[in-house]
C-alpha cells in the first residue's frame, strides 16, 4: 500500500538532485566537491521549498504521487539541460556563429534523457520513486541543511586584501612609475579641458600633477581594448608587429618587452594589475620580477575556480543584470586602494635600488559608479541613447574616484622622499564611447574618443609645458627606456618623446575584436579609417576625416581616399615586417567568466 507523502518530499528530492548534479560538474571541472555539490543543492533546495509551500497553498491535500522522485527530475533534468548547453557551447563549440541553438538543443536532448533515466531507476527501485514515507521532519530537514550548510561556506571570506597604505620610510632609489588609467578618455581630464556642471575641474590632483610636468595634448592609442593596446605599450611594436588582438592572443615572449629591458638593464621592476586581460598567463608579466594580477571578489564565498561552474555563472550573470542596487565594484575589478598599497608595499621592498614600477587602475572601466547609479556593459550592452548623459555622468564620477587615489599615491610618494628621485607618467590604454557614433563602451571603433588618450609626465626629467606634438602609445616604452639611461631594442617601432629631432606625422591603430577588423591613419591633420564589409558594428568599410576641423569625426570628407588607404595599408605592412607569430591559449570557463565581468564575452 502507498503511503501519502508531504510536499516536503518534493522540496527533498529537489535538493537530492542538486547535490547530485552539483557533484558530478565538481569532478569534471575540478572545482571543490563541497562546494560544488552545496552551491546546486542549497540553490535547488530553495527552489523546492517555493514550490512546496505554492503547492501546499493551492493544492492543500495529501499526495499519493512519488514526490521524492519528482522532485529529484526536476533538478537534474533541468540542470543537466543548463548545464550541457553550457559545455556545448564554451567547451565545444568555443562560442561559433549558431553555437547557440546548437547548445540549446544538446542541452534539452541531454535533460530529457537524463530525467527519463532517472524515471526508470526509480520505476525499478519501487520504494525509493514511489513510497514517500519519509517522516516529514525528515523530509524538510534536507533542504533546511542544505541552505544552512552553504549559508555558512558563504561566509568563508574574500581574498585578504591590504587595507590602507603601509607606513612610509624614506627610500634612496631612482626610478619610473608607470601609471595606466583603464579606458581613460583625455577630455575627460581638467588638464585637458574638462570641467563639471559648476565649472570646476573634477581632477585637481591630476592637474596639479600636469602643472609641475608635462601634458601632451595629442597621443594616439593603438588599438581600442586593453590586451593589443598594452601590448603595444609594452613592446613597442604596433599591433600588426605583436599579433596580440584576439581574445585568445598571448603576447609573444619573441619580443623584447619593457619590463624586461629595464631588468636587463639594472633596474628592479614589479608590476600591479587588474585587468583580467593583463593576467600571468596572457603573457604580461614577462620582465617582471614582482607581478600580480588582482583577481576581483567572487560571490557567495566562491573559491577561486568557482568559475567553472554552470551555476555560479548564472547567479552572477542574473545579480550583475538584475540587482543594480547591490553592485560593488570589488566584484567586476580590485579598486585603486588596493593597487596603490601593492604597489607602495612592492617599492618599500624593493628599497634603494633602481627600480620600474607599473600600476594598472581599472577606474574608470565600466561597471560606471556613480551618485545616481551604476551602468554595466554586462547588464546593458546596447543601452538607450538618451541615457548617454547619466552614463557620462557616472563615468566621470569614476575618474573623479581616480583623481583622488593619484593624489594619495603622489603623496606617498613624497613622503619616502622620492619626488625629486622618479619620473611619474600617467597615461590610458584606450578611451571610451558614450554614443558619439552610435554605440558604447569600447574595442569596436578606432575613433577619437577610444584612441584620443592623455598621456601626463612630471619628475626630475620633465620640465614643465605644454607639446601638441603627436605622441604614441608605441613611444611610451622607448620614453622610459631613455630615462633610465638604457637603450630601446632594434625591433621597437617607437621614439623617445624627449627627443626633439625624433619627431612623426603618421599614427596608425589597429583593431580585430568581435569580428570588427578596423585600421586607421593619422597623417597631418586627416584620419583614414577601414573596416572589413559586412562588419558587426556596421561601420562604412571607408570613411576620411579632417581631425582640425572636424575633431569630432561627424563629417565625413568626399573622395575616393585611394591614396591614402594605400598609404595605410603599407602602414601596416611595414607594422608587420620582423614581426612575431601569434600564440594563442585556449579559454577556459574560468577566464572567461572574468572576461564577461568585464564586458568582452557577452
Amino acid at each position: 500500500m502507498r503511503k501519502r507523502g508531504s510536499y516536503g518530499s518534493l522540496a527533498a528530492g529537489m535538493a537530492l538532485g542538486g547535490l547530485l548534479i552539483g557533484s558530478a560538474e565538481g569532478l569534471y571541472r575540478e572545482v571543490g566537491l563541497v562546494y560544488s555539490a552545496l552551491l546546486y543543492g542549497a540553490l535547488w533546495s530553495v527552489a523546492g521549498v517555493g514550490l512546496a509551500a505554492v503547492l501546499s497553498v493551492v493544492y492543500s491535500r495529501k499526495t499519493e504521487s512519488p514526490l521524492v522522485g519528482w522532485g529529484m527530475i526536476i533538478a537534474l533534468g533541468s540542470s543537466s539541460a543548463v548545464l550541457v548547453r553550457f559545455i556545448v557551447i564554451r567547451d565545444i563549440l568555443a562560442e561559433q556563429p549558431g553555437a547557440s541553438w546548437k547548445a540549446s538543443a544538446a542541452g534539452l536532448l541531454a535533460g530529457l534523457l537524463l530525467s527519463g533515466i532517472v524515471f526508470v531507476i526509480g520505476r525499478m527501485a519501487g520504494r525509493i520513486f514511489y513510497y514517500d514515507g519519509v517522516p516529514r521532519f525528515v523530509a524538510w530537514s534536507v533542504p533546511a541543511l542544505c541552505i544552512a550548510i552553504f549559508a555558512l561556506l558563504t561566509q568563508a571570506g574574500d581574498d585578504a586584501m591590504p587595507e590602507g597604505l603601509p607606513n612610509a620610510s624614506p627610500l634612496k632609489g631612482r626610478g619610473v612609475v608607470l601609471l595606466v588609467v583603464d579606458t581613460l578618455r583625455a577630455d575627460a581630464l581638467g588638464s585637458y579641458g574638462a570641467r563639471d556642471s559648476e565649472g570646476m575641474s573634477p581632477t585637481p590632483n591630476l592637474d596639479a600633477f600636469a602643472e609641475r610636468g608635462m601634458i601632451f595634448e595629442d597621443v594616439s592609442a593603438q588599438a581600442s581594448w586593453t590586451r593589443p593596446a598594452m601590448a603595444s605599450m609594452m613592446t613597442s611594436r604596433h599591433p600588426s608587429g605583436h599579433n596580440t588582438m584576439q581574445k585568445t592572443a598571448i603576447l609573444p615572449d619573441t619580443l623584447p618587452t619593457l619590463a624586461e629591458v629595464m631588468k636587463e638593464g639594472g633596474q628592479q621592476t614589479a608590476g600591479v594589475v587588474t585587468n583580467f586581460n593583463l593576467e600571468a598567463g596572457y603573457g604580461f608579466d614577462q620582465g617582471f620580477e614582482r607581478y600580480r594580477y588582482l583577481a576581483p571578489a567572487r560571490y557567495l564565498g566562491a573559491p577561486k575556480r568557482a568559475n567553472r561552474l554552470a551555476a555560479y555563472n548564472v547567479f552572477r550573470v542574473i545579480r550583475e543584470k538584475l540587482v543594480t542596487a547591490g553592485r560593488e565594484p570589488r566584484f567586476f575589478y580590485r579598486g585603486g586602494e588596493t593597487v596603490n598599497a601593492l604597489g607602495l608595499s612592492d617599492l618599500d621592498q624593493i628599497g634603494d635600488e633602481p627600480f620600474f614600477l607599473y600600476l594598472h587602475y581599472m577606474e574608470p572601466h565600466d561597471p560606471y559608479f556613480g551618485p545616481e547609479g551604476s551602468f554595466a556593459r554586462v547588464a546593458n550592452a546596447h543601452p538607450p541613447a538618451e541615457q548617454r548623459d547619466a552614463m557620462r555622468a557616472a563615468y566621470q564620477h569614476e575618474v573623479s574616484r581616480f583623481d583622488t587615489l593619484f593624489g594619495q599615491l603622489i603623496a606617498a610618494l613624497d613622503a619616502r622622499g622620492l619626488r625629486d628621485r622618479v619620473d611619474v607618467l600617467v597615461t590610458a590604454d584606450h578611451g571610451e564611447e558614450f554614443h558619439e557614433h552610435g554605440g558604447w563602451w569600447h574595442g569596436e571603433t578606432l575613433y577619437q574618443e577610444q584612441i584620443h588618450i592623455p598621456l601626463l609626465a612630471a619628475g626630475h626629467s620633465f620640465a614643465s609645458g605644454v607639446t601638441s606634438a603627436l605622441a604614441r602609445q608605441i613611444d611610451i616604452a622607448p620614453t622610459i627606456v631613455a630615462l633610465a639611461g638604457l637603450e630601446p631594442p632594434p625591433s621597437w617601432e617607437g621614439r623617445n618623446l624627449l627627443d626633439p629631432t625624433a619627431t612623426v606625422d603618421d599614427a596608425l591603430a589597429e583593431e580585430n575584436h568581435n569580428g570588427n577588423d578596423l585600421a586607421s591613419l593619422r597623417t597631418g591633420t586627416q584620419k583614414i579609417i577601414i573596416a572589413n564589409p559586412n562588419n558587426p558594428r556596421g561601420l562604412p568599410e571607408r570613411v576620411i576625416f579632417d581631425l582640425a576641423a572636424d575633431p569630432g569625426e561627424q563629417t565625413p570628407l568626399e573622395g575616393d581616399g585611394e591614396s591614402l588607404q594605400e598609404k595605410l595599408l603599407a602602414a601596416r605592412r611595414k607594422a608587420a615586417e620582423d614581426g612575431a607569430d601569434a600564440e594563442n591559449r585556449d579559454v577556459t570557463a574560468e577566464q572567461e567568466a572574468e572576461l564577461r565581468a568585464l564586458g568582452y564575452v557577452q
